[in-house]
């Protein structure tokens, strides 16, 4: 089914390290990310979310959805969540940093 083949290209392809995943630590874990710079330049032009500092995609298998307004450890920096999308199995997560 393509669904199958679409979760299995997510962990084999997307988010190996080899490919464009990264490790980082999210909330005290380590997980596999895309750190998507370009992306997050395109969002704050095309929907002025010039508050938006850090945006990544991770499977959704891997964490629960982000709500928006919770906070985030990433790789041991303060965040909030702006948004979380669910896309084919992956969440496009985009951050917000705290003040303090």
């Amino acid at each position: 089914m393509l669904k199958d083949q679409i979760i299995n290209d997510i962990q084999g392809v997307f988010l190996d390290s080899d490919e464009f995943g990264d490790t980082h630590n999210i909330d005290g874990t380590d997980k596999t990310v895309i750190v998507d710079d370009d992306l997050l330049e395109q969002k704050k032009m095309q929907h002025d979310l010039y508050q938006a500092e850090l945006l990544f995609h991770i499977a959704s298998s891997d964490i629960d959805k982000p709500e928006p307004g919770q906070s985030m450890l990433f790789d041991d920096k303060s965040y909030r969540v702006l948004s979380a999308i669910e896309n084919d199995g992956m969440y496009t997560v985009t951050l917000h940093r705290n003040a303090y």
